[in-house]
């Protein structure tokens, strides 16, 4: 059975670039948190090296959270390695690294869902090969049955679905993102199974639009309280957040 598609409970709760309100995120620490903190499944973002390896970073330049200066596609992976991915957030994790997606795999093994953000840099046309990719990872791990793929791009949704049909798709939404074009109807014609929005975008209009054409509705980031609370309330598949321990007590605060 999907994990994203079968009949778990819901909502499920996806750690946002891992546990990263307690682990520097997208490095392992914070994925074998979240494994700790019993998440349901995993965010997190590929983009590729210079040398075409997936590596799991969310920015297109380096120096956010790690030591190095630069863009991540202008380095190689060996050079990338090299980079101190953690000191950013405590000293203590200075021996992080950026990983490779294999790694992740290689770690979560199926005991957590993942959901891979393909990054797309709009300047140049790397997609398809990333796509390509993600692709023959997901087929090498056997991982069809755990892993969700979501862009905030059509085209690359598109493009999974060419490559591998039956893998589970989302379109990610941001409310000042395709103005004129509703998301339902986009997350439809690409193909997708999920939904998922910024709470700004969030309303009750758009929950009955999306339950109408078929659509697993999801919202990010998730951090607070009341905004999970909002989520239950609109009976959402999943909700994405930095802290998935606090997510889970907030939902289930007996268990």
């Amino acid at each position: 059975m999907n994990l994203w598609l079968g009949n778990s409970p819901r909502p499920l709760i996806v750690a946002h670039r891992g546990s990263s309100a307690n682990a520097p995120e997208n490095t392992l620490d914070a994925f074998r948190q979240a494994l700790t903190d019993r998440a349901d499944a995993i965010e997190l973002d590929v983009q590729l090296s210079r040398d075409d390896r997936v590596v799991v970073f969310h920015d297109v330049r380096l120096s956010r959270t790690t030591d190095g200066r630069g863009r991540l596609r202008d380095r190689t992976f060996r050079e990338l390695r090299l980079l101190n991915a953690g000191s950013w957030f405590l000293p203590a994790w200075r021996a992080q690294k950026i990983p490779s997606l294999e790694e992740v795999f290689e770690l979560v093994n199926g005991k957590a869902g993942l959901n891979i953000e393909i990054k797309v840099d709009r300047r140049q046309k790397f997609s398809d090969t990333l796509v390509d990719k993600c692709c023959e990872m997901i087929r090498k791990f056997r991982a069809e049955r755990y892993v969700l793929l979501t862009s905030f791009s059509v085209e690359v949704l598109r493009r999974i679905a060419e490559h591998r049909r039956g893998l589970v798709t989302g379109l990610l939404h941001y409310p000042l993102s395709h103005k004129s074009r509703s998301p339902v109807i986009l997350a439809h014609e690409a193909g997708a199974k999920y939904l998922i929005v910024s709470g700004a975008a969030l309303s009750g209009r758009l929950v009955r639009r999306a339950c109408e054409e078929g659509l697993h509705l999801g919202e990010y980031t998730l951090n607070s309280s009341s905004r999970i609370r909002r989520a239950c309330r609109y009976n959402l598949d999943m909700i994405i957040t930095d802290d998935p321990a606090r997510a889970r007590t907030s939902l289930y605060p007996r268990k």
